[in-house]
């Protein structure tokens, strides 16, 4: 019964989302705190972002928040981001287990050049300068229904810098994850950045509303065996733009090294991705290094991610 609503809930959610767009008409620049939408996921964005049915450790966080269930007892991630024109995110997550339920923390932070004004009369600059941050600070749970079924939401406070305008507002989160009992065959369903409209200035904006709806199996291998190969496919639905399709796929060698590759369908810009990652154990402690590019294309740097993350 549990799972019929939680289904039929995100169901009604895509349903909205279909009837706001119409299917050819791209919604771009409606949406504010559109930072919200990059990936803090050293780990899913080497995969192509195909991981809300992948997410089972602290990652999940940020992605699909049920997949927190999936972590032993504690763990943690710090991630640095060189994002576009020089701008640069760092954020971080910790999440604690007692029992069948997962409780977390998270915080995102943007960090701007700084810019000097400009206006009609004096486009040079009029020599006030602005240094723009943007931040979000979330608290999660996750909580294990059943033996195969999982939910978890975050809700976040989340404040936008504009020169000299600073916008704030809350946003929740919230995700699904079903292990179908064919093989390690799981789908899932996650929601994201859902929050009511902003103004910005005499502009309405929207939240920028993600809606993915994802499945993942171990083709080679099972997950926890020293070599195994897990695939990915999501279908994702922005609020401000029409849908798109990410694929990802993770081969682990020796449990030890990670090989990671992904692919977006429907971006400008965005397109393959790649990454590596590395973990250890020691005296009973994971320790986990993650690396990603993203491909840009030619018009800029290609995004560059690091991911420091473990268990206590």
């Amino acid at each position: 019964m549990v799972r019929l609503i939680l289904t039929g809930v995100m169901a009604s959610v895509l349903v909205l989302l279909s009837e706001t767009a119409d299917a050819g008409f791209k919604k771009v620049g409606t949406a504010g705190f559109t930072f919200l939408k990059v990936s803090q996921s050293t780990r899913s964005a080497a995969m192509g972002d195909a991981y809300a049915a992948i997410a089972d450790d602290i990652n999940g966080i940020f992605r699909n928040p049920a997949g927190l269930t999936r972590i032993k007892r504690a763990e943690y991630m710090f991630t640095y981001t060189r994002w576009l024109v020089d701008s640069k995110f760092y954020s971080g997550a910790v999440a604690y287990k007692t029992g069948n339920m997962v409780w977390g923390m998270s915080l995102v932070t943007l960090q701007l050049p700084a810019f000097e004004e400009t206006t009609i009369f004096q486009p040079g600059g009029t020599g006030q300068i602005f240094n723009n941050s943007n931040m979000a600070l979330g608290g999660s749970f996750a909580v294990q229904l059943t033996n195969k079924m999982s939910f978890g939401a975050q809700i976040r406070f989340v404040q936008q810098e504009l020169a000299d305008r600073t916008n704030r507002t809350f946003s929740i989160d919230m995700g699904t994850m079903f292990y179908t009992g064919f093989r390690s065959a799981r789908i899932a369903m996650s929601l994201q950045n859902f929050g009511k409209d902003n103004k910005v200035v005499l502009d309405r904006m929207f939240m920028p509303v993600v809606y993915s709806i994802g499945g993942a199996m171990e083709v080679l291998g099972e997950k926890g065996e020293p070599t195994y190969l897990t695939v990915s496919a999501q279908n994702v639905f922005f609020v401000d733009f029409e849908a798109r399709v990410h694929m990802g796929a993770e081969l682990w060698l020796a449990n030890t090294l990670a090989l990671r590759g992904g692919y977006k369908w429907n971006y400008d810009l965005e397109g393959f991705s790649v990454g590596v990652g590395l973990k250890r154990e020691f005296g009973g402690r994971k320790f986990t290094l993650d690396l990603a590019y993203s491909n840009f294309g030619d018009h800029f740097d290609a995004p560059l991610r690091l991911t420091i993350g473990g268990s206590f």
